[in-house]
């Protein structure tokens, strides 16, 4: 009998280039719940209520001075340090599709 394993070694995730109002460019990686999990782990990602980014679940520090802000489906945006996340101060993420969320029959 022959046994087959699927194995996952890297984890690919969507970057995202985000232009201000300044015609700054700032680059972010959507990351899925499986990745955010695996980088909380790897680089010791610690919750951080002060920098928290409005209309999402949770922002995480990472041990590489990288933020992780969380939504509320699991996943994530990766942004790459502490001056590209203030400067999303005015951007609203908004998803288009959660897939968590179950039909109520009244």
């Amino acid at each position: 009998m022959k046994r087959h394993f699927l194995l996952t070694f890297t984890t690919v995730a969507q970057e995202i280039t985000i232009t201000t109002l300044d015609s700054l460019k700032l680059y972010v990686d959507i990351v899925s719940d499986s990745a955010k999990r695996k980088l909380l782990q790897e680089f010791h990602g610690k919750q951080d209520n002060t920098i928290r980014k409005q209309w999402t679940a949770r922002t995480y520090r990472l041990s590489d001075n990288r933020i992780l802000i969380e939504f509320y489906d699991g996943q994530a945006a990766l942004v790459k340090n502490a001056d590209d996340f203030e400067n999303l101060h005015e951007v609203r993420f908004t998803k288009n599709y959660i897939d968590f969320l179950k039909k109520c029959y009244v």
